[in-house]
């Protein structure tokens, strides 16, 4: 919401955000960011376990006969399943609700 843009915006050196800074509320850019940015550490240094995930999941979704070429929209849908999915500690919530896609226990 414009309110914490004008708090980050005004903290922009101190948090070490670049000055032209953009924040996006759609989940989807999110997601496609993300896994971009997942797809870059693939075969680095350091990463070898995101490397292992993520050729477990290409061989899953190669034996369901599914191209290995879509893996990053694969990817991105199983994001959104996590961020859609409805979780027990979100009872009443009228929005996606992401806080429990990364830790709620259901």
């Amino acid at each position: 919401d414009s309110f914490v843009q004008r708090i980050v915006a005004a903290f922009t050196e101190e948090l070490g955000f670049p000055f032209n800074f953009e924040v996006s509320l759609d989940s989807g850019v999110l997601l496609d960011a993300a896994v971009e940015q997942l797809f870059q550490k693939v075969n680095t240094e350091n990463f070898e376990q995101i490397t292992e995930a993520i050729q477990s999941f290409a061989m899953e979704k190669a034996n369901e006969g599914k191209s290995w070429n879509r893996l990053p929209e694969e990817l991105a849908n199983f994001g959104r399943s996590l961020l859609c999915r409805p979780l027990s500690c979100c009872a009443g919530c009228t929005h996606p609700c992401f806080h429990g896609a990364i830790g709620a226990v259901d």
